[in-house]
């Protein structure tokens, strides 16, 4: 039984066949350039921070801008609000116990007390 197949080895220079595989892209792509486009920026929209987050990029830029715009605004009202910060800090620090209601408090939170010793020699 004869093998009626026919095997050719020919060499391609890698230039011509970069050229046709260039060529065959743009073709395809060139027929339906706006379907491309909303394709791109669907697909970059709806692209993962990772893959353990369900945050787009997108998204995230948002939510940080929105906080560092949230922060500026929080640190113009606080600064607006000092004088009154002030005086009602100084009425409750000026009521009786509260600076030891305010000792007791942190000495609570605290689990151990620690202190440091220094020992030198006084010559005389």
């Amino acid at each position: 039984m004869a093998n009626d197949e026919t095997q050719v080895l020919m060499k391609v220079p890698k230039e011509i066949i970069d050229a046709q595989v260039k060529a065959a892209v743009m073709g395809v792509l060139a027929k339906d350039t706006d379907a491309l486009i909303r394709a791109v920026i669907d697909a970059a929209m709806n692209q993962k921070v990772n893959s353990y987050d369900r945050t787009t990029i997108w998204e995230q830029k948002l939510n940080n801008e929105i906080r560092k715009v949230a922060d500026q605004y929080l640190e113009e009202w606080i600064q607006q609000q000092k004088p009154a910060i002030h005086k009602a800090l100084a009425a409750k620090l000026s009521q009786k116990g509260t600076i030891g209601q305010i000792a007791d408090g942190i000495i609570a939170k605290m689990s151990r007390v620690y202190v440091s010793l220094q020992l030198t020699d006084v010559k005389e």
